[in-house]
């Protein structure tokens, strides 16, 4: 036997009564369809309007599939939300992707205290997207694509080139309107603020001259600035004696001293050589 369900008895007797199968109504029959029983929400959920359901997949109706059901539409639906769709999700999705740096035009995110009312230019009256203003915003040129397809019953492919055309040949006017406008303030000696771009640029031309400056610096300006980095004097040795300088000295038991000068004021400790050998006295080059 199958499984009944209590919330379905009166749709499960609507049937019977259309099959003539039931020829007499029960009692509670009318009045269990004038109110009927809320469904499980998540296996029947209520019915929606076709606005924001996804529209159908059209299928000739000579396929051999046109009359046949899937059987994953047969089976018991999930416990998860259904799908919305938006028509004009999908016109806004196509014109960023084409036009991407509109996204980048300032633009508020504030909300007022109501909702907006709607412009009385609409539906029928509503065929060029000037009517509007003429500085549409992006969100006038999708609203006015899926008027032309909802109210003229234009196809969408139409609609949506016809609104953009439009919308590409309003920026474009707005952009010469300004241009003059700028070229006209500037003779009449307006002088206007740096942009981002000036700014940008000077910050670049000072630092540039920053490393200019540094390149004229001496070595003793720069080791006063480095307070903490040692400042290693480069002396001439003389002529090169292949070590053998270095040899004698090591073994006349004289021992150099490698370390660095931390205080330029007092000078090197000097080696204590004999005065009678010149080339001992010559190794004070090297400390």
């Amino acid at each position: 036997m199958a499984r009944r369900i209590a919330a379905k008895v009166h749709q499960q007797a609507s049937r019977l009564i259309q099959a003539g199968l039931l020829t007499n109504r029960p009692a509670w029959f009318q009045a269990v369809m004038d109110h009927p029983p809320i469904p499980l929400p998540p296996r029947a959920p209520p019915e929606r309007h076709a606005y924001d359901l996804p529209p159908p997949k059209q299928t000739s109706s000579h396929s051999p599939t046109a009359h046949h059901i899937p059987s994953k539409h047969l089976r018991t639906p999930k416990p998860r939300p259904l799908p919305v769709h938006y028509l004009e999700d999908g016109l806004r999705r196509q014109f960023f992707k084409d036009r991407p740096f509109e996204a980048f035009r300032a633009t508020t995110l504030v909300e007022g205290g109501g909702v907006e009312d709607e412009h009385p230019v609409r539906g029928v009256a509503w065929t060029r997207l000037r009517q509007r203003g003429r500085n549409p915003s992006p969100e006038d040129a999708v609203r006015f694509a899926l008027n032309l397809y909802t109210v003229h019953k234009q196809p969408l492919s139409l609609a949506y080139r016809d609104a953009v055309l439009q919308f590409d040949a309003l920026r474009s006017e707005q952009y010469i309107m300004t241009r003059f406008a700028v070229l006209e303030a500037e003779a009449h000696g307006a002088v206007f603020a740096p942009g981002e771009i000036e700014r940008g640029f000077a910050m670049e031309e000072k630092a540039l001259e920053s490393w200019e400056e540094k390149g004229t610096l001496d070595d003793g300006a720069l080791a006063a600035r480095k307070r903490w980095k040692a400042v290693v004097q480069r002396r001439n040795p003389g002529e090169w004696t292949r070590g053998q300088a270095y040899v004698r000295l090591w073994k006349a038991g004289v021992r150099p001293d490698y370390s660095p000068i931390l205080n330029e004021s007092s000078p090197p400790a000097a080696i204590e050589v004999e005065e009678h050998d010149p080339e001992l006295l010559s190794w004070s080059n090297f400390s």
